[in-house]
């Protein structure tokens, strides 16, 4: 059986995105080579084939590096609350510890994704509303804004009130400001808002991949989970 050569574009389904499905039809069928983005009446006579485009999908490592640093920001911030209504005591100051430690490895997850991330680039966005992609754009630099401004601001505050930091008890890393009291309030509540902004815009940034996955049926959540099954 032969085939032929014949591009159809289907109304209403780009072929821009970075993933895309073909459906080779027989001569009889009249036009063989199918292309489109999202389907959602898939032609009942035609072979699937789903093809692999290069640098659709994040990387192994890239995905390595932002689920674990996303479990060790969830994970400190509900260890963080968990400190407030906690009495002075022995416990107490050995769970800040391990808080500040948790937070110093935060540090430094961040900082070789983002060195890998300069030496790796990303794959480009699924194609979008211009205003979308400028926003995805704000909300990512704000979150790697917010993943080193929060460690450091609970480091300053740690300095500030006079106690080391003793990283898992056994490096002393140096105060980043001289020991002042007037400081420690106002620290604190800098330390506190910059926490409550990265999880309203981890929020936001949850919602986004949820709202890519279910609405649009892009690959924005597949590229960085691909055990998820796409939706059809």
């Amino acid at each position: 059986m032969g085939y032929r050569r014949d591009l159809v574009i289907l109304d209403d389904y780009p072929t821009n995105g970075p993933n895309f499905k073909a459906f080779l039809l027989s001569d009889e069928q009249a036009y063989d080579f199918i292309i489109c983005n999202r389907i959602r009446h898939p032609c009942p006579h035609a072979e699937f084939t789903t093809l692999n485009m290069t640098g659709s999908a994040y990387t192994p490592i890239a995905r390595f590096f932002h689920w674990l640093t996303a479990a060790f920001l969830l994970a400190n911030f509900l260890f963080g609350l968990s400190l407030e209504n906690l009495p002075l005591s022995p416990i107490k100051l050995q769970r800040i510890a391990w808080h500040k430690w948790t937070g110093i490895t935060i540090l430094g997850l961040v900082s070789m994704r983002l060195i890998y991330r300069l030496l790796v680039k990303p794959p480009p966005p699924e194609p979008g509303p211009e205003w979308q992609l400028k926003a995805a754009r704000l909300v990512h630099g704000s979150l790697y804004f917010l993943m080193f401004a929060i460690p450091f601001s609970g480091w300053c505050l740690s300095s500030a009130a006079g106690i080391p930091v003793v990283y898992l008890s056994l490096w002393e890393l140096p105060a980043l400001l001289p020991k002042n009291k007037a400081w420690v309030d106002g620290l604190k509540g800098l330390h506190l808002g910059l926490n409550v902004s990265m999880a309203v815009l981890v929020s936001v940034h949850v919602l986004a991949a949820l709202k890519h996955h279910i609405t649009d049926r892009d690959l924005t959540l597949v590229r960085m989970l691909p055990i998820l099954k796409r939706h059809s």
